[in-house]
């Protein structure tokens, strides 16, 4: 699932391009990764915790929304139960806006605040500063949001961890698409959007010599000619 919950309002399935780049940041920084779009491949729970405890990932991290936050708590059991040792991280705009969502179900060890991306390195590494909720003691704790300033920093997203055929949408021209974002946060305070619960209002911006070169990987490497531009203040 994306910030938004992973569909739109036909259906479809979105390419998770946060768990994308948070993907190929823990890759450039030495970790074995890999992701199951159990969404567009239509995989069951049973499935899912197969090919976990087939590969026993040290950590598992699982996208949630408030719509499905009780399933993403029931598939997380059914990992802790199978895998006990693989340690569970969640992340979303549900669990930033309330951890306990998360966190009260026991399961959960870690609920990122805010974006992803750095966080997810951050905790695997060992530093719980910023951007992170967890249990110590029997109580919540709760630790401040620190936005990424400059998005340069962040690798391209791993796209060839995604079942790239299986994103289409009768808004474009061809299929399969993909998304980019250039930006991230919004100005506006819209009371149902989740955007800047998640990116803050601040709008924080790509450089045009960073954007054209993922443009050019999206059609050189991975052959997709279709790009929705997903920016929150778009």
């Amino acid at each position: 699932r994306d910030w938004c919950g992973g569909e739109n309002v036909a259906s479809l399935i979105f390419p998770p391009l946060e768990l994308a780049q948070t993907a190929s940041l823990l890759r450039k920084n030495g970790f074995d990764v890999g992701i199951i779009d159990a969404s567009a491949l239509h995989l069951s729970h049973r499935e899912v915790v197969l090919m976990v405890k087939q590969h026993k990932p040290d950590w598992v991290g699982i996208p949630s929304a408030w719509a499905s936050i009780g399933d993403d708590i029931h598939l997380a059991t059914l990992i802790k139960e199978s895998s006990p040792k693989t340690k569970i991280i969640f992340c979303g705009v549900n669990v930033t806006a309330e951890p306990v969502l998360a966190l009260d179900s026991g399961i959960v060890d870690y609920a990122i605040l805010g974006e992803p991306e750095m966080a997810f390195l951050d905790i695997i590494q060992g530093r719980l500063d910023k951007n992170v909720a967890f249990r110590e003691n029997g109580k919540i704790i709760t630790k401040k949001i620190v936005q990424l300033g400059e998005l340069d920093e962040l690798p391209f997203p791993a796209r060839d961890l995604l079942p790239n055929s299986y994103y289409v949408s009768p808004f474009t021209k061809t299929n399969p698409f993909t998304f980019m974002y250039t930006s991230r946060g919004c100005s506006y305070q819209c009371i149902f959007c989740p955007a800047s619960i998640w990116y803050s209002h601040k709008v924080r911006y790509r450089s045009i010599e960073n954007v054209i070169p993922e443009i050019k990987e999206i059609v050189d490497k991975y052959k997709i000619r279709d790009i929705i531009f997903r920016d929150p203040s778009m």
